[in-house]
């Protein structure tokens, strides 16, 4: 007797091995008694294509997340994007629609939720300091401007966190260091 194909996704990065992802979505999974799977797979840098392309071959497959170094090259390889991908300019979640993928970010509502009731309350100050210039620092940085941050970004390329914040936050008095 074979066992009838589940839906499934991934979370894709590299390195990988690390990821806690796999165990929390099999929890989700479990507690909510829905039939699918969620596993890691290792995907060098410059293969997300290849692995999309193979990936939509296989009928089960709805979709992945995308962690480090994968962001960028995720959003490019999209047939289309979300507002807030595109102005993040970098995706962490590709969804199967059909032969196609759509591109979302969900770092920066994720990074913001668990801070909606302080950031509610009146502050004479706002403000941040992010570590690194990366896909989620990205998300970061657009999510506490638009909350109306000062913000101050240090990464081992300062001329990269100074390119992040005109780019992502051009208003304001923001530092790179």
């Amino acid at each position: 007797m074979s066992l009838a194909p589940i839906p499934h996704a991934h979370v894709i990065g590299d390195p990988i091995a690390q990821s806690k992802s796999p165990l929390i979505h099999r929890f989700w999974l479990e507690k909510l008694a829905l039939s699918g799977d969620y596993s890691a797979q290792r995907v060098v840098s410059g293969g997300v294509g290849d692995y999309a392309r193979t990936a939509l071959t296989n009928p089960e497959w709805r979709g992945c997340n995308v962690t480090m170094p994968h962001k960028h090259e995720a959003l490019a390889l999209a047939d289309s994007a979300d507002d807030q991908a595109r102005r993040i300019g970098a995706a962490n979640t590709l969804v199967r629609d059909g032969s196609r993928l759509t591109a979302h970010n969900t770092d920066a509502p994720g990074f913001l939720e668990p801070l909606r009731k302080d950031l509610a309350q009146q502050h004479l100050f706002r403000m941040a300091r992010i570590l690194g210039t990366g896909g989620a620092a990205r998300a970061i940085i657009t999510a506490l401007y638009d909350a109306g941050f000062t913000l101050v970004v240090a990464g081992r390329n300062p001329d990269k966190a100074r390119a992040l914040l005109d780019e992502l936050a051009p208003k304001g008095e923001h530092h790179a260091v």
